[in-house]
């Protein structure tokens, strides 16, 4: 049996990779949609916490609030979280992580590990990206 996916909408994705791009990012990528939609507003991710660039947790808690998101999704190695509605503005989702032990790649800062947070608003999603290396 074949299986046939079409996606009907196509989606805007801006990525930030550090704070100090963040404001850069925003005035470059969003002219347009501030130009289409005069009310559209950019999300806006912030963390309670850092996230690690080391760690010797094998999984570890993102959380914090949101700002102008439909919803939230956090993905890590070994699970994601799903469309998360936001409770007022908040989320929270644990991450675990690969040790090693349990797969992963090995190199001489740890083990490596990949994480997104995606933000949603209408047709567009902010992607914030992390690499955090697991070290005992």
């Amino acid at each position: 049996m074949n299986f046939q996916i079409y996606i009907q909408k196509e989606i805007n994705v801006f990525y930030e990779f550090t704070k100090e791009d963040q404001e850069e990012i925003q005035e470059k990528e969003y002219t347009d949609s501030a130009n289409e939609d005069p009310d559209y507003k950019i999300p806006v991710i912030k963390l309670d916490n850092e996230i690690p660039k080391i760690t010797n947790k094998a999984s570890f808690t993102i959380s914090g609030t949101c700002e102008n998101a439909d919803y939230i999704v956090i993905n890590g190695p070994f699970n994601f979280s799903g469309k998360m509605k936001l409770e007022d503005g908040r989320y929270s989702f644990t991450v675990g992580l690969w040790t090693g032990d349990n797969g992963g790649s090995q190199s001489e800062k740890g083990v490596y590990n990949f994480i997104q947070i995606y933000a949603a608003n209408k047709d567009k999603v902010l992607v914030r990206e992390y690499i955090v290396y697991y070290k005992e």
